[in-house]
């Protein structure tokens, strides 16, 4: 006979067949395995990226607390004793945050019968940077004018060689180190406030590269009295005997009061701001003691 046959009577083109069938179906599972893992793959990287998308967005939402005046206990004690007395104001500074938005300033109030002023503090972590071979903070804008200044005296002397943290050294985010700032309270006149409270909370972030740290603080200093009736929204009305228009009866500032914030181990300076003087506008309103969680 022309056609083989097995024992079994099967052709040899039918076994061939019969093999080819079995090649195909098996590479099928392992097709299915290949592309069950690339969904999963694919849908977790989705998740991660939304994750991370809406953490941010929570995460840029500023904690209660930056806006809650709290003060110290001193002056709640005054303020129950006499809630109809207790001159409470708010102040609000010319200038309040760096020009990168790395540290702000928000919700600066004044107890004048306590003689206490406070204010909330925005970091940025994530924005703010940390120089490693200075072990030191800086803030966007101060590096930048490094730069400047390299530029300045590149042009001066073409013998000169950068010296900006971001030409020579390495610099990384500040929200990877565990830095904490501290403040002080000055004036023009050459004196130092004592601190009389602080608390803080803070929002962090630390997924896959993504790390994101925000810092908000309440800051108050006592022994603050200030001469309100020098203020400008109680002399902008007085009129000069000379010639009748309204203006200032104290043109000058009086006494500047500054908040100056610091990198508590490095020492350096990163944000300093006048944050009182009689030409800042200050508007009367209530006191109201916060709630338990945020005294604790």
């Amino acid at each position: 006979m022309n056609d083989e046959k097995n024992n079994n009577g099967i052709e040899a083109e039918d076994i061939e067949a019969i093999e080819e069938n079995q090649d195909i179906t098996d590479e099928k599972p392992k097709r299915s395995v290949v592309g069950r893992v690339f969904k999963i793959g694919f849908t977790a990287i989705v998740v991660l990226v939304w994750a991370a998308i809406i953490s941010t967005i929570f995460l840029r939402s500023d904690d209660k607390i930056l806006k809650t005046p709290i003060l110290s206990e001193r002056a709640r004690e005054i303020y129950s004793s006499a809630k109809d007395d207790f001159e409470f104001y708010n102040v609000y500074p010319q200038i309040f945050m760096t020009k990168d938005g790395s540290v702000q300033l928000a919700e600066t109030v004044y107890a004048a019968g306590a003689g206490e002023l406070e204010i909330g503090v925005r970091i940025a972590w994530t924005q703010l940077r940390y120089c490693v071979e200075c072990d030191r903070l800086y803030t966007p804008e101060q590096l930048e004018k490094q730069l400047e200044e390299d530029k300045k005296k590149q042009k001066e002397d073409e013998n000169y060689s950068p010296a900006a943290c971001l030409k020579v050294h390495a610099v990384e985010r500040a929200s990877l180190k565990q830095r904490q700032l501290y403040y002080t309270l000055t004036d023009s006149d050459g004196n130092i406030y004592p601190q009389a409270g602080r608390k803080s909370r803070t929002k962090n972030l630390n997924l896959l590269l993504l790390n994101i740290k925000y810092e908000y603080e309440r800051v108050c200093f006592s022994g603050l009295y200030f001469r309100l009736d020098k203020n400008i929204i109680n002399t902008a009305g007085e009129s000069t005997p000379e010639n009748g228009e309204s203006e200032p009866a104290d043109k000058g500032k009086g006494t500047e009061y500054y908040l100056n914030c610091y990198d508590k181990k490095g020492g350096s300076l990163l944000f300093s701001a006048c944050v009182y003087s009689d030409g800042t506008f200050i508007n009367p309103t209530t006191y109201q003691i916060p709630k338990s969680e945020y005294l604790n």
